[in-house]
């Protein structure tokens, strides 16, 4: 076990920093806490302590955030420190990270602050690399300077009239020029036209001796099969006073350069997904609504068989939509994979409508289902990503219209020929294969097609994700995916996935909704979305119910103080306004009736707040979107009661 992280806590409220203890525990993140509440404290616990991280309170009585935070960067730039506060606005947060901050996270949302924590000292450890990586470079780089001959820079001179007069050896092998090829030729002549003129600029700069910056250039390069990028220093040489040419040091920055693309592209991703997961709960709550109201009007005799087709439609639409909102979740790391035993053959058959629309008319799309094949254990949203990410590949691969076969079928791992690319264990296996009639993949990029950010489409037509999805989903199931490709004649991905012991279950015909199970109870109901809030109350009511309602965790110890004595059964939502979450809520309740039934709603994923530990302190989870249903039998459950 590591040492514990030392952490500054700069707050006036001991409430709230026993708040960050809590998370930090739940995070299962050690920690040693030392709080502070003025500015000599805070100085003197910053130097004698020596912390790991800073977290910090904007607005404190005797103290603020950021002159902690000014004191900091001036003393220590390089540690990390985020904000932790109730108060901040999104132009006052973007300012803090102007001025320094590295993070802010919202006290009603301290589920964030492990993984802020655990990012802003990653990136400190990086920082702290790449300066010490920079600082050697620097040596090194006046070291070779004196060592010309031995330079593993690339060193070339030329001639007052831009002509190539001498290349070293370095520099030959990272461009792909032998020197007979350079030399006497015009140095613009092996630069990318784009940057013909920032060329000119930069000889003729450094011509007049104005010390022109290191300049960029993209050279053309015979090994690499295209261009690299050289950074290139230049000094003129002078014989006499008069200038004879110019001296110029290169160094290939393209990997560096693409390093940091990635970089940003990755950061980009996170946003995105960040986002992603924020949508997705805020979707699961209407899906809720939209699910539920559908649900109500199916059981009102007033609404005729064409009515009840149309509200079953909605519902089964609504279904639809909360499998896109698991993706999102997963896509955003705050959904992981719901492993069950799951038909290839269904998968393939549900998803072919929504392939076709996204392949469009110029691409035929064919599906070819293997009989008796066994099920998989599988995530089927994350099997759904793997096949739609297959079908987009193939499409780009056929820009003039062609077939994309989508193919099922079991193979026997020992029966299997012996291939570089298949690294599976001996067994049964369900396999997908997706064949496109396409342009093929060259062979030497074949063995890179997995890796993140490698793409062969145009700037901004691919992230170079695609791919490296569909590997990384094939590899968490323990499979593995095979590529074989022609120029000119096409590519298939076969997907192989282990075979459960478990045959494929015929599919159970859906049954008309029975009666709901119902009750007398009190419940308590704490929900801030008001839509959501407002259905459940309306069916809890039906079922038989006395329901007393709180918009935030706040709000419902009132009730509960209150009505302690009625009350039942706590169903609250988990993520709520005003710094309390669900399970904080049951937990303070639970001090005066910790028998209570609890249940946590959530359009997150359950997982990753200890499901099995808490559902031994009598607390149960009802996952966004719901049917009633699905609440009326989690409720009869939860209170240890059937029917």
């Amino acid at each position: 076990m590591g040492a514990k992280l030392k952490i500054l806590n700069v707050e006036d409220n001991p409430l709230d920093s026993e708040l960050i203890i809590r998370a930090l525990e739940r995070g299962k993140l050690a920690a040693e806490i030392f709080r502070v509440e003025t500015p000599e404290s805070f100085q003197e616990k910053l130097h004698t302590v020596l912390p790991d991280l800073i977290l910090a309170d904007y607005s404190l009585p005797r103290f603020s955030g950021p002159a902690a935070l000014q004191y900091t960067r001036q003393h220590s730039p390089d540690l990390p420190f985020i904000f932790v506060t109730g108060s901040l606005g999104e132009e006052l947060a973007i300012e803090t990270l102007k001025q320094g901050a590295t993070d802010y996270v919202m006290k009603e949302r301290l589920d964030r602050l492990v993984p802020a924590i655990e990012r802003a000292l990653q990136e400190a450890g990086e920082r702290r690399a790449r300066r010490e990586a920079e600082q050697a470079l620097r040596i090194s780089e006046e070291l070779y300077r004196r060592l010309v001959e031995k330079a593993r820079d690339g060193i070339f001179t030329l001639a007052a009239d831009g002509l190539v007069s001498s290349v070293n050896n370095a520099c030959a092998d990272m461009t792909g020029w032998a020197r007979k090829e350079c030399l006497g030729k015009a140095f613009i002549k092996f630069i990318h036209s784009d940057n013909h003129q920032q060329a000119k600029d930069w000889l003729q700069a450094t011509l007049e001796r104005k010390n022109p910056p290191p300049v960029e250039l993209q050279i053309h390069s015979p090994a690499k099969s295209g261009f690299i990028t050289l950074e290139v220093t230049s000094t003129v040489l002078e014989d006499a006073g008069q200038i004879t040419g110019i001296l110029c040091i290169a160094r290939d920055v393209t990997e560096r350069r693409q390093l940091e693309e990635q970089l940003r592209q990755s950061q980009k991703m996170e946003s995105i997904g960040q986002l992603a997961g924020g949508v997705a709960h805020d979707f699961n709550n209407l899906l809720t609504v939209i699910h539920g109201h559908a649900a109500l009007l199916l059981g009102d005799a007033a609404f005729n068989a064409h009515h009840h087709e149309a509200l079953r439609e909605i519902a089964r639409a609504s279904d639809r939509a909360a499998s896109l909102t698991r993706q999102l979740l997963a896509f955003s790391r705050k959904q992981p994979m719901q492993v069950r035993e799951v038909d290839l053959n269904e998968v393939v058959s549900d998803i072919t409508r929504m392939l076709q629309r996204v392949l469009g008319e110029p691409i035929s799309l064919h599906c070819e289902y293997s009989p008796h094949l066994r099920s998989v254990k599988a995530d089927q949203s994350m099997l759904e990503q793997v096949i739609m990410n297959l079908a987009v590949n193939a499409r780009d691969a056929m820009p003039k219209g062609g077939t994309l076969t989508l193919r099922t079928h079991k193979v026997v791992r020992s029966s299997m020929p012996v291939s570089d690319q298949v690294d599976g264990h001996d067994g049964q296996y369900v396999c997908l294969t997706a064949q496109d009639t396409g342009t093929g993949i060259p062979p030497e990029l074949l063995q890179r097609i997995f890796e993140p950010f490698f793409t062969t489409k145009e700037p901004g037509k691919g992230t170079g994700l695609g791919l490296a999805t569909v590997y990384g989903i094939v590899k968490q199931h323990g499979g593995w995916v095979d590529v074989q490709s022609s120029l000119g004649h096409g590519t298939s991905f076969t997907m192989y996935l282990p075979a459960s012991s478990t045959p494929v279950q015929a599919k159970e015909e859906k049954r008309s909704p029975t009666k709901l199970a119902e009750g007398d109870e009190c419940i308590l109901l704490v929900e801030d979305e008001m839509a959501v809030r407002n259905l459940c109350s309306r069916l809890l009511k039906r079922l038989g119910y006395t329901v007393l309602e709180a918009e935030t965790g706040v709000a419902a110890l009132d009730v509960w103080k209150q009505d302690q004595d009625r009350i039942q059964l706590l169903l609250t939502d988990m993520v709520m306004p005003e710094g309390m979450t669900g399970h904080e809520l049951a937990e303070i309740i639970h001090r005066d009736n910790p028998k209570l039934p609890v249940i946590l709603s959530t359009g997150y994923s359950p997982d990753s707040l200890g499901e099995d530990s808490l559902r031994e302190n009598g607390i149960h989870f009802l996952s966004k979107p719901y049917t009633p249903s699905q609440l009326a039998e989690t409720i009869r459950r939860a209170l240890g009661k059937s029917g």
